[in-house]
Parts: C-alpha cells; sequence; structure tokens
C-alpha cells in the first residue's frame, strides 16, 4: 500500500511536471513572440529614423535651393533698381538737353523775328 501511494503520489508529480513542462513552454513562446514582436518593431522604428533622416536632408537641400534662389531674386531686384535709376538720370538728362534745344529754337526764332521787325521799322 505504501508503495502504491508512493507511486500515486510521484505519478501526480508526473503529471504536474509535465503541466508544469507545458507552461513554461508557453511562457518561452509568449516570450519568444515578444521578443519578435519587440524586434519587428525596433525594426520599424530605425526604418522611420531613416525616413526622417532621408527627409530631413531632402529639407535641406530644398532649403539651400530656396536660399540660392532668394539670393538670385533679391540680387535680380538690386540690379533692376540700379538700371531703373541709371534710365531714369539719362531720361532727365535727355528732357534737360531738349529744354536747351527748345529755348535755343525758340530764342533763335524770336531773335530773327526781332531784327526782321527792327530791319523793317528801321528800314535797314
Amino acid at each position: 500500500m505504501v508503495v502504491e501511494q508512493h507511486n500515486q503520489r510521484i505519478k501526480r508529480l508526473e503529471e504536474k511536471d509535465a503541466e508544469n513542462d507545458k507552461k513554461f513552454e508557453r511562457i518561452y513562446e509568449r516570450i519568444d513572440e515578444t521578443e519578435k514582436k519587440s524586434a519587428e518593431q525596433i525594426n520599424r522604428v530605425y526604418a522611420s529614423l531613416e525616413q526622417i533622416r532621408s527627409g530631413q536632408h531632402s529639407q535641406e537641400l530644398t532649403n539651400q535651393k530656396m536660399d540660392f534662389t532668394l539670393d538670385l531674386i533679391n540680387r535680380e531686384r538690386d540690379e533692376e533698381k540700379e538700371r531703373r535709376k541709371q534710365e531714369q538720370k539719362k531720361s532727365e538728362e535727355n528732357m534737360r538737353k531738349i529744354k536747351f534745344w527748345l529755348l535755343g529754337l525758340i530764342g533763335t526764332v524770336i531773335t530773327s523775328m526781332v531784327i526782321a521787325l527792327l530791319q523793317q521799322w528801321f528800314g535797314l
């Protein structure tokens, strides 16, 4: 009877041992699944970081191009202002020349008319 009790107890212990082995297997499987999920998440995070780095690099290149374009636009604007100033100076100078030319022409015509009138009055 004692042997039977020991045998029964050994059977129960073996059953519990088998159950514990199954539990440990499930725990190990869960750990493996968790590790795989973690590794996938880490890989996704690294991929996202790489995309962000790539995006930042692209943004930096775009900013450089925009800076270059803005500098070019500002330079062209300054050149255009300078060109306008020079054209305005030339226009003012040309207007002065035209005024003096007209004054000279009018002076010459008036002087000729005065001389002609004087000649007619005085009979010269």
